[in-house]
């Protein structure tokens, strides 16, 4: 992060203009409040540009800031605002070229923004209120990684959106600063293999409030709630009412949680409006409605033997339910729908595979979670069946691992016994390297301080390079 201190410093000690204090009636610029069903916000539209994206609404409700944009990927960005004052809303004030998506601070102290620097990557800038207006805007973070939709939080910890490498998708992300600033995703099951990118946090971080994309939904709006050990719940659609079949994102939430804003939009630009709802009894109510299942750490790939008894129990830290696990009842069959073949049996009280396999192949399995709501998860396990020599062969050149799945302590040994260094990398799903070392023969590490998941295991060596999946449970 850019002057760490002086943002601090600011944020804590930076005094806020006191503004004329505003009738009830004439908050929101004075537009008649909605119900649960979203109406259009009323927002100045100049020509070319569509008033669209987040907003943002100081504490007092005096000042509203919004931006426009002419197009996707944007190449004309604004951020205007409205001022009441003199008993009425002055504006639309221009206050920024080449920015969007503005939020203010948990006291209104500064002004976070976007700035487009290449097609859809974007950067974080943030301006510091003066005693005339704003600071122009600096740089917020460093890191090489793009920031989308930043935000700050009452503690002090501020949040943004990334794409990782390797990845073409939105995490949404806890921002670290150290000595160093690096986002850290916050993953399952906030983060999925689908696109997480517009979000809202709430500033005492109970919940929080994002879209998500995927290839049969443009963009919908999601919940998820924050736990009591800092993790989060699985999201839940906000519903009918806010979700419709083209996009939604871009949410913000007044800070007395009343009333959500965000975009609603079709195929067509001239489509797209600032949208408001009230959702503080929503947001109360889907809390305590049922949380469905989620697959927290896919199966690896298991394989098997013709004519040597095969056995598998499925992980407990493989589905996850945010109401008790112990609401999860399983079935399996054929990924197409088919029963499993007749060597294979499945107890689902268990959860434990097991037979003799007759024939070579692979055998696609999905495995489904299902909780006393009807609510579903499914994995697919890949099961790869081969003939003994096979077996015999892999076991001339190759490396052991065990145990796999492990508590944190796991074994390597090389397979057969050689006199030859070979490098160990063990590196986590965004590849980034969490331990090395040069050793023979065999070794022990210590995985005690990662947290769960899936890691991969890579042998440099043999005249070639091995690798092995590893789940940290």
């Amino acid at each position: 992060m850019k002057q760490t201190s002086l943002v601090t410093l600011l944020l804590l000690c930076a005094g806020v203009t006191k503004s004329q204090p505003i009738p009830p009636d004439s908050l929101y610029l004075g537009q008649t409040p909605p119900g649960s069903t979203p109406v259009i916000f009323e927002l100045p539209i100049t020509a070319g540009l569509r008033p669209i994206e987040r907003i943002a609404v100081s504490n007092d409700g005096t000042e509203l800031y919004f931006g426009q944009l002419n197009t996707y990927p944007p190449t004309v960005l604004k951020i205007n605002y409205f001022k009441y004052q003199n008993n009425a809303w002055q504006g639309p004030i221009f206050l920024f070229d080449g920015f969007l998506g503005p939020a203010l601070s948990p006291n209104d102290s500064m002004l976070f923004m976007q700035k487009i620097i290449d097609n859809y990557f974007a950067e974080s800038y943030y301006a510091a209120r003066t005693s005339s207006g704003w600071s122009m805007p600096e740089l917020l973070f460093t890191f090489e990684q793009q920031s989308h939709y930043s935000q700050l939080t009452n503690t002090g910890t501020y949040y943004a959106s990334t794409v990782f490498p390797g990845s073409s998708l939105m995490d949404i992300s806890r921002i670290e600063i150290s000595s160093d600033t690096i986002p850290v995703s916050l993953g399952m099951p906030v983060c999925t293999n689908l696109n997480e990118g517009d979000f809202f946090i709430a500033r005492d971080e109970s919940f929080l409030i994002h879209a998500r994309s995927s290839p049969s939904c443009p963009a919908d709006l999601f919940i998820s709630y924050k736990k009591s050990d800092g993790s989060w719940t699985n999201s839940k659609s906000l519903g009918d009412k806010i979700n419709t079949t083209i996009w939604e994102y871009g949410p913000f939430v007044t800070t007395d949680n009343k009333y959500l804003f965000f975009t609603r939009g079709g195929y067509a630009m001239s489509s797209y409006y600032t949208y408001w709802a009230r959702v503080d009894s929503l947001i109360d109510s889907l809390q305590y409605t049922n949380y469905a299942p989620y697959v927290k750490f896919p199966i690896p790939d298991q394989t098997a033997y013709v004519g040597q008894f095969f056995a598998y129990t499925i992980p407990d830290s493989t589905f996850f339910d945010d109401d008790g696990n112990n609401t999860l009842s399983f079935q399996a069959r054929l990924a197409n729908g088919s029963p499993l073949p007749q060597w294979l049996t499945f107890d689902s009280v268990s959860c434990t595979f097991s037979g003799t396999p007759v024939t070579q192949g692979i055998v696609q399995i999905k495995i489904t979670a299902t909780d006393t709501a009807g609510e579903s998860a499914s994995t697919i396990m890949k099961l790869i069946v081969e003939f003994p020599s096979v077996l015999e062969k892999k076991s001339e050149q190759g490396f052991l691992l065990s145990p796999n799945p492990s508590d944190g302590i796991i074994h390597i040994r090389l397979v057969p016994t050689l006199n030859e260094i070979v490098m160990l990398e063990i590196t986590d799903i965004y590849g980034r390297c969490i331990y090395s070392e040069y050793f023979s023969q065999e070794t022990h590490v210590n995985l005690d301080d990662c947290p769960k998941g899936i890691y991969l295991v890579t042998i440099h060596g043999f005249k070639g390079t091995l690798k092995r999946k590893l789940i940290l449970k």
